[in-house]
């Protein structure tokens, strides 16, 4: 195998979760945080140095008798010597939605969205 090709990954991470739903899936009131430090290290293993932070907020507001207003924030930000394919990039599943994943990529990034959940019937 080539040298070239190959890379070697070791990492300490350490999540952080806060929930306060009253349902996991279709929330009506409540808040949802989620942390995340990652630490790259050669020690551990990989071939880079590198630090990760992640946080992400929501909260969901009842309106009316059914409706929802939910709201989302989130940051990430890497630092300086991270790998390219561990730098913040907007687009996906989850944050920004319509944007290919990786289009927009950096150390460092947040977004802010929100949303109004109509329940028809």
């Amino acid at each position: 195998m080539d040298p070239r090709l190959s890379l070697d990954m070791g990492a300490v991470t350490i999540p952080i979760q806060f929930d306060t739903r009253d349902h996991e899936q279709f929330p009506h009131s409540g808040w949802l945080v989620d942390a995340k430090a990652s630490f790259d290290s050669e020690r551990a293993g990989g071939d880079f140095d590198a630090e990760i932070l992640s946080v992400s907020v929501n909260h969901y507001w009842p309106m009316r008798e059914r409706d929802v207003l939910a709201v989302r924030a989130y940051t990430r930000a890497s630092s300086a010597d991270a790998a390219f394919f561990l730098l913040s990039s907007f687009g996906g599943s989850k944050d920004l939605r319509g944007y290919p994943g990786g289009r927009y990529r950096d150390r460092m990034m947040y977004s802010l969205q929100a949303e109004y959940r109509w329940q028809f019937r």
